[in-house]
């Protein structure tokens, strides 16, 4: 075998292969012998057919599935000869086969720009303290009961923002009916703006049975594009309206919420969430300005195919998400095409980031550990709720490396960085 590399660009190369006759010969021969006892042609019986009238039936086939063995075959070594490590999907161009001549393609790839990182030394960091405040408590116990609020039906009044309601509706932008046609009992939390900008403004004011006919203008940047910049005639019927009764705060609410002896013993676990919420948005700030400084001192070519497979990575786990709720990805109102494409700025972003911090790593030498490895484990036993023995025989040391050897250079960063605590 016979490899030639040529440099496109700082991330991309081409690497030709060449394999000898020999090779092909022998692959090409192993092909036809392997289909001539599995196929079936009449008069012969299996293994029997004559090379030409397999060759006559199945040439394109042969080859086809002969090409993609000599490069899967040979593709590793090639990569091992030239010292590449791609880092994306090669692209193949594969030559033309022919039984007693050498056999040749080409790989397009991407490799990891050379990346000499500069000016992580004295960065001037902001870091906010994570304090848990007393309105920060309140402001979580009122989330508390709200979601532990009652219904109760409510007549001899008008239907107001923060209520629930239930109403029979029919829209249409011109003669096309909204949403499918008429919808009964629809349900709707009003001032949340679940449905449609303004269209809880125009509920608010109803009583039980009485109807209101009203147009309602879409916005012509409106993300869902079906109904944006048009202007949608609505007929309501108003069914009921029910309010949220929230639950005194005292022992007896503590009681019901967890395994709490009194509304201090809440406090204090709502407490210690509200401060552990708030020292992961502390950090999550420091690095995103770590990321900054070092992407705007360290100008460099990111190879496009990793930015496309975070990007994939990304629409993935959206769609999971949605999934896992039992959602429609599609009441984003954009397609997953549109998605992935705003999803690739983020991924960029991303991508750039970590390779500075594996050349980071690189050129400082840093290393993890197996205490970094252990505390990495018992973060994730206490935010899955499992031990650090079970957890290892799920998630191996392979898996975690990245976040382990993010957090080290992080570290390593800011030993040597201006903190300024705010």
């Amino acid at each position: 075998m016979k490899t030639e590399v040529a440099t496109v660009s700082e991330v991309e190369r081409r690497v030709t292969v060449e394999l000898d006759a020999a090779l092909v010969d022998g692959t090409i021969d192993r092909a036809y012998k392997k289909l001539s006892k599995k196929v079936r042609l009449p008069g012969f019986r299996p293994g029997k057919a004559p090379l030409s009238i397999l060759q006559k039936h199945f040439k394109a086939q042969i080859e086809e599935e002969v090409i993609s063995e000599l490069v899967q075959q040979t593709f590793p070594e090639a990569m091992e000869q030239q010292n590449i490590k791609p880092v994306s999907m090669p692209k193949v161009e594969n030559g033309v086969l022919e039984k007693g001549k050498e056999f040749s393609y080409t790989v397009a790839v991407e490799i990891k720009p050379a990346i000499d990182v500069q000016g992580y030394t004295g960065l001037k960091i902001e870091r906010i303290s994570p304090v848990a405040t007393d309105d920060d408590v309140a402001e979580e116990l009122e989330r508390y009961r709200t979601s532990y609020a009652e219904m109760r039906e409510i007549t001899g009044r008008a239907a107001r923002m923060d209520d629930n309601v239930t109403f029979d509706m029919e829209g249409f932008i011109g003669d096309e009916p909204y949403l499918g046609g008429k919808k009964t009992d629809y349900f709707l939390e009003l001032g949340r703006n679940m449905l449609l900008p303004g269209f809880d403004e125009q509920i608010v004011g109803l009583n039980p049975g009485e109807t209101k006919k009203f147009d309602l203008a879409i916005a012509s940047d409106y993300a869902d594009t079906q109904v944006a910049g048009t202007t949608i005639a609505f007929t309501v019927d108003l069914k009921t309206i029910k309010e949220k009764i929230k639950p005194e705060l005292n022992d007896d609410f503590a009681r019901e919420v967890g395994d709490y002896q009194s509304l201090d013993a809440l406090k204090d676990t709502v407490r210690s969430a509200i401060a552990d919420r708030k020292k992961k948005h502390s950090e999550n700030n420091v690095r995103e300005q770590i990321f900054a400084a070092l992407i705007e001192k360290n100008p460099f070519t990111v190879p496009q195919g990793m930015v496309e497979m975070q990007a994939q990575n990304m629409l993935r786990d959206v769609q999971r998400m949605f999934q896992q709720q039992g959602l429609d990805i599609n009441a984003l109102g954009q397609s997953p095409e549109q998605l992935l494409e705003h999803y690739r700025t983020s991924a960029e972003r991303q991508v750039r980031s970590a390779l500075l911090l594996d050349a980071l790593a690189e050129k400082e030498g840093l290393k993890a550990e197996d205490d970094d490895y252990e505390k990495q484990y018992a973060e994730l036993a206490v935010m899955y709720n499992e031990t650090v023995e079970t957890l290892k025989t799920k998630i191996s040391k392979d898996r975690i490396e990245p976040q382990v050897m993010e957090r080290k250079v992080i570290d390593f960063i800011l030993s040597a960085a201006e903190i300024t605590d705010k």
